[in-house]
């Protein structure tokens, strides 16, 4: 293991030393506290911290809590020798920081069988750190399996849904515009009778690649479920989001699609915020999500591969 051992008394340091290097440890030297800090701090290599109590400038107790207080990338265990006895003098060592306690002066074979509980403690620490490196990864998957969609890797409708309401809560704060635009794939059901469904999965692949290739960066692309997808827009006013439904529109247009042309209907709506101030976020998803829907379906109707705003009614 690597070992710091840090004594103001250069025989200490010698005797401990030489103990240690015929247990097959790497040994480094210090001779106080602060010139043991600064090794720590170039050099997380260190395992183990063998300190002397009383020393100048910065004693054990001192480095104990430095080294407590600092968020080290590995676990350092600490050694304290000292001459001094008594429960008082324990419970400092204790509460500064310190593993153990080991008297002066130093005995070897005592030191050696100390370093064995040291080694199992940090061995033991190592094993539930790469076990939680491993929980936080597989927590990681779940959140995003939770929350993407399967066939086109875009956010699915929970995560719209939570954004949404997020969004909605920020913007009312904030008294910034927002606007919702909800995508349709045109005669898509015609598409999937014509081709197959591993055609029509591979246009609704393409289709989210180009909704995402064309959204702003702090755009939230979904896909709503079926052949319709959605487009959160924060901080955007009427005219912006007509922009951008015409940029996803034309875009997906233009496409050199290979068995025929893809189109898309939008529907858009943006809230100001003037009259749902006594709305809770529940009731604002609800409403806005519905006047999206409205101003798709006159999309539908009117012809299709065209943006509609919803006009609220006077």
């Amino acid at each position: 293991m690597d070992i710091l051992v840090v004594d103001d008394a250069p025989d200490t340091r010698l005797i401990i030393k030489s103990v240690l290097k015929k247990l097959g440890h790497n040994v480094t030297t210090a001779e106080d506290g602060e010139e043991a800090w600064k090794l720590l701090c170039s050099n997380d290599e260190f395992q183990i911290v063998i300190s002397d109590w009383v020393m100048p400038n910065l004693d054990g107790l001192g480095l104990c809590q430095r080294i407590r207080n600092e968020p080290f990338s590995k676990y350092t265990y600490i050694i304290l020798l000292t001459g001094m006895s008594g429960k008082t003098n324990l419970i400092s060592g204790i509460a500064a920081g310190a593993d153990d306690f080991a008297t002066k002066p130093i005995n070897s074979e005592e030191l050696e069988v100390r370093l064995r509980s040291a080694k199992r403690i940090l061995d033991l620490e190592k094993t539930l750190a790469f076990q939680n490196e491993e929980l936080e990864r597989a927590n990681k998957k779940l959140v995003t399996y939770a929350t993407t969609d399967g066939l086109t890797g875009l956010y699915n409708r929970r995560a719209f849904q939570e954004h949404l309401e997020e969004t909605l809560l920020f913007s009312r704060r904030a008294n910034e515009t927002l606007s919702l635009l909800i995508l349709d794939v045109d005669y898509f059901k015609a598409y999937n009778d014509t081709f197959g469904h591993v055609e029509g999965d591979t246009a609704l692949k393409i289709v989210a690649s180009i909704l995402k290739e064309n959204s702003r960066k702090n755009d939230f692309v979904a896909r709503f479920g079926g052949e319709e997808f959605t487009v959160i827009l924060p901080n955007t006013n009427y005219n912006g989001a007509t922009l951008c439904a015409e940029v996803l529109r034309n875009a997906i247009e233009k496409y050199p699609w290979l068995e025929r042309k893809v189109t898309i209907s939008v529907g858009v709506t943006t809230v100001e915020h003037k009259r749902d101030r006594d709305e809770n976020v529940t009731e604002m998803y609800t409403r806005i999500l519905s006047e999206a829907d409205q101003a798709l379906y006159r999309s539908k109707s009117t012809g299709r591969n065209k943006v509609t705003h919803f006009k609220p009614q006077a």
